[in-house]
């Protein structure tokens, strides 16, 4: 008995050192492999395209998101980035914004919820937002904008909200981010919701960015399935890199117009 007994402390001497040392490569795994997981996606998987060519350079927002001033983004999940593993929409772009980001937006937020944590939101000089998509779709929602007439009424308590906070700051409006595999009835209220920002930001003088039909061309050829990672959110592969790249055409195209 007492072999056995010394053996076992042989036995539990020589192993314990080497299971002590898989648990502490297991512990280290788990809390590195995040961070190398952000680090590759944040910095090969979400370029736009071959890059941020020239020509996407040439649009207000990219001037503006160059210049150091602060830059706050605000909406639901596509910018929070909740099925993209946090990753925002506006990814592509971050290597080129000199100023302090910050990222006020949460999963299944409305513009009543934007409105409501209005004494939250961070003071910034330039504010991006990007609001609508959950108003269109949860149409029965108490908390949803029940048509477009109110949807802009709202939009226009939070443009004030943001103005009383920060007096100076620009504020880029984004149309909702289309739909794949909608209905017609859906299609009918997301054309009214859309065609209904860009008027009053018109009328209001706010920077109107209309992405909406540049993400379709794009799935139109390529089919929603390379982009999409479910009918409303893009995915991590080619959607956040879509979305990006429909927000900085379009401004381009925006400032073309205008020539």
């Amino acid at each position: 008995m007492i072999k056995n007994k010394q053996t076992g402390n042989r036995i539990t001497a020589v192993y314990l050192p080497v299971i002590s040392g898989l648990l502490c490569f297991v512990i280290l795994a788990l809390l590195v492999t995040p961070n190398i997981t952000r680090f590759y996606v944040t910095h090969i998987k979400y370029k736009v395209n071959d890059g941020i060519t020239e020509d996407l350079k040439q649009s207000e927002l990219f001037a503006d998101l160059e210049s150091g001033k602060s830059i706050c983004f605000l909406g639901d999940s596509i910018t929070r980035g909740s099925a993209t593993g946090g990753i925002p929409w506006y990814q592509s772009v971050s290597p080129y914004i000199k100023g302090k980001v910050t990222n006020f937006s949460k999963s299944g937020w409305m513009v009543k919820d934007l409105i409501e944590s209005g004494s939250s939101i961070p003071v910034s000089d330039i504010y991006v937002v990007a609001i609508g998509i959950n108003d269109i779709i949860f149409s029965k929602n108490e908390r949803t904008s029940p048509d477009s007439s109110e949807y802009v009424k709202r939009l226009e308590q939070l443009a004030r909200i943001i103005e009383d906070k920060s007096s100076e700051a620009k504020i880029y409006f984004i149309t909702p981010w289309p739909i794949s595999n909608s209905n017609n009835t859906l299609d009918e209220r997301f054309n009214h919701f859309h065609d209904a920002i860009i008027e009053w930001c018109e009328s209001e003088d706010y920077i109107c960015i209309d992405s909406q039909p540049i993400i379709d061309e794009v799935r139109d050829v390529d089919g929603s399935e390379k982009y999409m990672y479910d009918e409303v959110h893009p995915n991590s592969t080619n959607g956040v890199a879509l979305y990006c790249y429909a927000v900085l055409k379009a401004g381009q195209e925006r400032k073309t117009a205008k020539l």
